[in-house]
């Protein structure tokens, strides 16, 4: 459940109607937080930002349920250690620019 008033943000996302191993493969092109085990002090600032709950920390590190993940990036906006970057694949880059 989104936190009201969130708003998605204007990026374009993969999200129809297609077959669950086809899904999964489109899924990959999406871009998506990555977090950085080296710059992660594990505060915990990205759990509790994250409007779809799709963050919890285990063993001081965040754990990220891609399948819950609504590609906000509140977690690399707001990490204060800068230790989530967004990554995406080159073929998603070009087929969702």
């Amino acid at each position: 459940p989104l936190t009201p008033p969130f708003q998605l943000p204007g990026h374009r996302q993969i999200d129809f109607d297609i077959p669950g191993p086809l899904k999964r493969v489109i899924s990959r092109l999406q871009p998506k937080p990555i977090f950085s085990p080296e710059l992660c002090l594990g505060c915990g600032e990205c759990q509790r930002c994250c409007p779809a709950g799709a963050i919890t920390m285990a063993d001081g590190q965040p754990r990220l349920n891609l399948n819950q993940c609504i590609r906000c990036f509140c977690c690399q906006e707001l990490c204060p250690h800068k230790a989530v970057r967004v990554r995406q694949n080159w073929l998603g880059k070009k087929l969702l620019r």
